[in-house]
């Protein structure tokens, strides 16, 4: 990819994707990236370029009718690599993605394979994850008052 794709990549993502840390019902603590967007071709040129899958998951109903919700996500590894290639470019999503950089990556398919100091580590990514967006809720919260 050159330059452009990337900037091109990071300014949709920066807008329009999110990047979460977040707990499954057993307990695992996971990385996620993701894009949620009507326009599928575009979702697809991320599925081609950086893993995962451009899915339809809901229809959106407005004025005009319905259409359908596309959704692109990536976790784990390809998650920390995508968020290495994009955050150079990244305003919005700057301390987010710092966040997630420092998120110790396990190896794939093998059970039990992280350390009570990496689950500790996910933990605390977690939690610094939540703050970070809530402070962001805040501060866009207290601008438009």
């Amino acid at each position: 990819m050159n330059n452009i794709e990337i900037g091109y990549a990071a300014g949709l993502f920066d807008g329009e994707g999110s990047i979460s840390i977040l707990r499954r019902s057993s307990g695992q603590i996971f990385l996620q990236v993701q894009i949620s967007m009507i326009c599928r071709e575009v979702l697809e040129w991320f599925s081609y370029h950086f893993g995962g899958n451009a899915v339809v998951y809901k229809q959106s109903k407005n004025a005009l009718g319905s259409s359908p919700i596309c959704k692109w996500s990536i976790s784990g590894q390809m998650a920390l690599d995508f968020i290495n290639i994009v955050e150079p470019y990244l305003i919005e999503k700057k301390d987010e993605a710092g966040i997630a950089l420092l998120f110790p990556a396990g190896k794939r398919n093998v059970p039990y394979s992280l350390t009570l100091e990496i689950i500790s580590r996910r933990r605390e990514l977690l939690e610094s994850m939540k703050l970070a967006k809530e402070m962001k809720r805040h501060e866009i919260y207290t601008i438009v008052e």
